[in-house]
């Protein structure tokens, strides 16, 4: 298991920072729907492709877990925002 932190990837330098950082930056760039969760299921990061996707922001859906996210699509839809994905 791999700790995630806020710090930005590489702050100690070496061969290891190199690989941190370059998997962080395929992960942003990444054009698939993209999440990390932690142990509870709860999303601790997602890719602007994955915000595209669920029609959110990334601050609404971070600290949430999937069924959330559905919830919170199924209130658009009813509400006729248009959201569909």
């Amino acid at each position: 298991m791999v700790e995630v932190s806020s710090r930005e990837p590489g702050a100690s330098g070496g061969i290891a920072s190199a690989a941190v950082r370059q998997v962080v930056e395929m992960f942003r760039a990444s054009p698939f729907p993209t999440t990390l969760q932690d142990r509870d299921f709860r999303f601790v990061e997602v890719n602007a492709a994955f915000c595209a996707f669920t029609g959110l922001p990334r601050e609404q859906i971070l600290g949430t877990m999937k069924r959330d996210v559905l919830t919170i699509r199924a209130a658009f839809q009813q509400s006729g925002t248009g959201l569909i994905f």
